[in-house]
């Protein structure tokens, strides 16, 4: 048993590293199974919202899982990343919006352009806008039909009464209706940036390759991007990340409990013959 232990302490390494844009980056190596799960997490959710803009997060959220970027066209993209065999969501929380990925390790490069360009190309097609604003709201509907969630989102709003946790992480319905593309893009501008967000790989890799990927990928050549500098995201936005509010991104051995993410079936659409 000892000797197993040992076994596994030898093949875990760890590295955290920040780039020079501020991007922090947090890489966990491990053998046991040829995969790897990223997960990028940017700092915004509802507690950056306000009456007005509450449902702004969530419906970001959605168009980073699901829409187009750049250089992607959503339903496209979707289907060239589920041929890779990979498992994807998009989560929304009070503090964090978070974009994972579970798939084969050898797919490691693509899937590093595929997060970079989601979060930092990102596209506001007026026909994904519209079609989100549908599934969001069903899923309020879906919400408010059950008991355990719905109980769950009154307690936290009546005992964080007046804060910021006080407004409930799935939005306002009316706001959800009336965002428009200004609005979003002005969210995104200000909270996609690298130095509010942190990247956390865990899987089959080698560590000193992969930091080597990150850095080529995204600290200078971020920063030269077209699409980011159309974005209007090289500014001097006042907005600061500290260590205590970073999440700690943890490997989880064990999948999801219930209730099961919003809209889990509706979220990750079959591929279109």
């Amino acid at each position: 048993m000892a000797a197993l232990c040992l076994q596994g302490a030898e093949q875990q390494k760890n590295k955290y590293f920040t780039l020079d844009n501020g991007l922090q980056i947090y890489l966990q190596e491990r053998h046991q199974l040829p995969l790897i799960n990223v997960v990028f997490a940017v700092d915004m959710g509802s507690k950056d919202e306000t009456p007005g803009t509450n449902g702004i997060v969530h419906l970001l959220e959605h168009l980073v899982l699901l829409g187009s970027t750049a250089s992607y066209r959503g339903p496209v993209l979707i289907k060239e990343i589920r041929k890779k065999g990979a498992y994807f969501n998009a989560h929304t929380d009070h503090d964090v919006m978070t974009l994972e990925f579970s798939l084969p390790a050898k797919h490691l490069d693509y899937v590093l352009d595929v997060v970079k360009e989601k979060i930092f190309a990102l596209k506001f097609d007026q026909k994904e806008i519209e079609r989100e604003k549908e599934v969001i709201i069903e899923e309020i509907h879906r919400i408010m039909d059950d008991p355990m969630r719905l109980g769950t989102s009154l307690a936290l709003q009546g005992l964080f009464r007046g804060h910021a946790y006080g407004k409930p992480v799935f939005g306002d319905s009316e706001v959800i209706k009336k965002a428009g593309r200004e609005q979003l893009a002005a969210f995104y501008r200000k909270y996609f940036v690298p130095r509010n967000c942190a990247l956390s790989i865990v899987g089959d890799f080698d560590t000193a390759a992969a930091a080597a990927k990150i850095k080529q990928k995204f600290s200078e050549a971020l920063l030269r991007d077209e699409a980011f500098k159309e974005a209007g995201r090289i500014s001097n936005i006042e907005h600061r990340i500290s260590k205590e509010r970073l999440t700690t991104l943890r490997y989880r051995k064990t999948p999801h409990r219930l209730p099961a993410p919003r809209g889990w079936v509706r979220r990750t659409p079959p591929v279109k013959k």
